[in-house]
């Protein structure tokens, strides 16, 4: 999908709908991950890297 795609998506939810503080974002996809985990797994990701920088998410 790519980053400026997914920022698009999201802006066009935050236009159309209204957003609340009780609101909760899941993004589903598919990622690259190490060997270690099965194909089809399911895995919280605490942190992304893109472009040299690293997001961190936070817990609610």
């Amino acid at each position: 999908m790519g980053v400026s795609h997914a920022r698009e998506a999201t802006q066009t939810l935050i236009n159309n709908f209204d957003i609340s503080d009780e609101d909760i974002f899941v993004n589903i996809g598919i990622c690259g991950a190490k060997k270690d985990y099965k194909i089809g797994s399911l895995l919280e990701i605490g942190e992304v890297i893109y472009d040299g920088i690293s997001y961190m998410f936070e817990k609610k």
